[in-house]
């Protein structure tokens, strides 16, 4: 791919990726600013249990999305509405803001690490091989040697 007359090889400063006006990475970053900022005021502001159950999602000057960590937690929310949005308007420069969405979002579970498998000593092997050997019914024979291969 040919490059334009006036890009430079210079790598781009990350700082000014970030502020220059109209790119999207700016955007992307004065939004996620904004989040941060509405959530950082939420969790000061809201009882320590609540607000440790808030996470900001989106806001813009209508609506702030919050997404909690389960149905209770919601609810609970829901009483604090008209708290958050006296929060959002009085310490984050949201003065328009209206609703306040309320999403149950589920943290995604964390899966065991894979179980070891067992390993049998030298002493519980022969002990399943002498119980094999002491024993007549055939089934039980075979269980138990089956074990002892483990």
């Amino acid at each position: 791919m040919p490059m334009s007359a006036d890009r430079t090889h210079k790598p781009a400063m990350l700082n000014r990726l970030l502020t220059e006006r109209g790119s999207t990475l700016a955007s992307l970053f004065a939004h996620a600013q904004r989040l941060a900022r509405i959530q950082s005021e939420l969790h000061a502001r809201l009882p320590a249990a609540l607000a440790s159950h808030v996470t900001v999602a989106n806001a813009d000057d209508a609506t702030i999305v919050i997404h909690t960590d389960s149905p209770a937690w919601a609810a609970r929310l829901r009483y604090q509405i008209p708290a958050i949005l006296d929060i959002a308007r009085e310490y984050c420069a949201l003065a328009s803001v209206q609703n306040i969405r309320i999403k149950v979002k589920i943290p995604a579970v964390v899966s065991d690490p894979p179980a070891r498998e067992p390993v049998l000593s030298d002493r519980a092997r022969r002990a399943l091989l002498q119980s094999a050997e002491a024993t007549d019914d055939p089934e039980l024979q075979a269980s138990l040697r089956r074990l002892a291969r483990h």
